[in-house]
């Protein structure tokens, strides 16, 4: 469990016992978590998650040039930075017209896999990991515990560890032999990023029309590089899947509780990610045609059925309140275009106002984004561009890793029965093997423009000098939206909605999600163990939720 957060019990100002935990580690930025536990049950309730701070990225950025746009955007998270990039620059180019070249596009779609590889691998590892640690297991849950010490793990001569309590005690935070590999392989996507980009955080190379990566017959070999440290991650990859597997499968055979805990909708919303380099419309009106190019889909899943895959209906939808946020309200629809960010701070009242998140929605209704969000629209979807090691068919997503020491691994993910905090952790699994092989195929397609002599990775962009525009652009590991407006060469309006300002707002799908986990600490009175397992199956990052 946390090893620093204390769980307190107050009186809530809903006027029964709870317990606060703040903050909450293990997770990105300031975030509290309050939950109350229903007696007659046992099980959490009234879950309240609050963001705990203002950040005012989106008023910083009104009144400067529309090309500091880039750079600014990116510092709303340093975890994500180089995704907020690319939703930064494509909102630009949106608005004032300017189309990158193939290869642009191609090595932005490299550098977005590798934070995504790295985001999740971190997640799996570092943050959400330990959660089902041996000494978090042990602690909290003996009698699993002493089931996993006379459990033999099924896929042990491809992971290394004979019985599931080896694979807990490899997640041990620093003691456990994967927590301690992790910052090791974790790091490898960063250097991939930085041979093409530069350096991460907060690229400098991204920007409106392109990147400043130059790209030649003689400065190839950074490619090379980048491929280099991505084929080294294949075998860790199938050890990773297996060892994931292992584990989470043998939680919830041995207590099937824990296919309670984080339950929430199959309701999601995805922008996609990886766009076409070959089929790049920065319009507004070529935004659908964009997304039905993207290898990983965009699109709305309500209660399981794909209602939506239509990248600008998808945008148009979006919606944002503040009624339990401390912000003023703003004149007009509760679209991020119409929407002003203004800051009403306050004391914290957990009925009323008590999160720097705003609420996203779509149209409406609430919707969960991430990586099993991503798999979901995917799937449903059911087509994909060429790439040969991935594909989308038979309501599923198949992916094939290639021979490295470790023989050849096929992997298939379909929608489970069952939508939960151990389903969201094995969706971050695939999420990483979805990202490695869309940069292998990636790789091949900026080798192969580069053979064909099209190696320009930019256009000059024009500046206005007067007139009204508008642009959004869309990345990140979920639906990640830059919506932007423009008076002459200045920015007039600037709204980031970011992935966990959709999960962790106030009303959305983490505290739904909390609700009615059981309490399942076999020692002790409740402490909130299994509500931080739901909220940090999520991946909360209120960086990326307060702007």
């Amino acid at each position: 469990m946390d090893a620093v957060t204390t769980p307190v019990a107050t009186t809530s100002a809903l006027g029964t016992e709870g317990i606060v935990l703040q903050p909450v580690n293990r997770v990105g930025g300031a975030l509290g978590l309050r939950v109350q536990v229903d007696p007659a049950s046992n099980r959490y309730a009234e879950a309240r998650c609050s963001a705990g701070f203002f950040r005012g990225y989106e008023n910083i950025l009104v009144g400067r040039d529309v090309r500091d746009a880039v750079y600014v955007a990116s510092r709303c998270c340093g975890y994500h930075g180089g995704q907020h990039s690319v939703a930064a620059a494509q909102a630009v180019e949106m608005a004032l017209g300017v189309e990158p070249p193939p290869m642009a596009v191609a090595l932005r779609n490299l550098g977005l896999c590798a934070e995504t590889i790295h985001a999740e691998a971190a997640h799996l590892f570092l943050l959400a990991g330990p959660d089902f640690s041996a000494s978090s297991v042990s602690t909290h849950w003996p009698e699993l515990w002493v089931l996993a010490q006379r459990t033999p793990a099924p896929n042990a001569e491809i992971h290394g560890f004979a019985t599931v309590a080896d694979v807990m005690r490899s997640l041990d935070p620093i003691t456990g032999r994967w927590y301690r590999d992790a910052f090791s392989v974790a790091r490898i996507p960063y250097q991939m990023y930085a041979v093409l980009h530069g350096k991460y955080p907060h690229p400098q190379t991204m920007a409106p029309g392109g990147v400043g990566t130059y790209m030649s017959n003689t400065t190839v070999s950074a490619v090379h590089d980048y491929v280099v440290r991505l084929l080294s991650l294949v075998d860790p990859a199938k050890r990773v899947a297996m060892l994931i597997t292992d584990l989470l499968d043998f939680c919830v055979a041995a207590v099937p509780e824990l296919a309670e805990v984080g339950v929430g909708p199959a309701t999601f919303i995805d922008s996609g990610q990886w766009d076409d380099p070959e089929g790049y419309d920065p319009s507004w009106e070529g935004l659908s045609d964009r997304g039905d190019r993207r290898w990983a889909a965009p699109g709305v899943v309500v209660d399981g059925r794909l209602v939506t895959s239509d990248l600008r209906e998808v945008a148009e939808g979006v919606e944002e309140s503040v009624t339990h946020s401390f912000y003023e309200e703003w004149s007009g629809d509760a679209h991020p275009t119409s929407k002003s960010t203004v800051a009403a701070p306050g004391p914290l009242a957990w009925d009323r106002r008590y999160s720097w998140s705003t609420s996203a929605r779509w149209r409406g209704q609430a919707v969960e984004t991430g990586p099993g969000a991503r798999l979901w629209t995917t799937a449903l979807r059911g087509q994909m561009l060429l790439n040969p090691f991935v594909s989308a068919r038979g309501g599923g997503v198949q992916l094939l890793l290639p021979e490295g020491a470790l023989p050849e691994m096929r992997l298939e993910w379909k929608p489970p029965p069952v939508w939960n905090a151990i389903e969201r952790t094995r969706a971050r699994l695939y999420g990483i093997v979805f990202a490695a092989l869309v940069a292998a195929q990636q790789s091949l397609t900026v080798l192969n423009l580069q053979k064909e002599g099209r190696h320009e990775t930019s256009v000059p962009f024009p500046v206005p000098k007067r007139g009204q525009r508008r642009g959004v652009g869309f990345s990140g590991d979920g639906l990640l939206g830059h919506w932007m407006s423009l008076d002459g060469p200045a920015i007039e309006r600037y709204q980031v909605v970011g992935p966990s300002t959709f999960n962790i707002g106030p009303g959305g799908p983490a505290e739904a999600a909390i609700d009615g986990t059981p309490t399942l600490e076999q020692a002790g009175a409740p402490t909130g163990v299994t509500a931080l397992v739901a909220l940090r199956s999520f991946d909360p990052c209120s960086n990326c939720a307060t702007h």
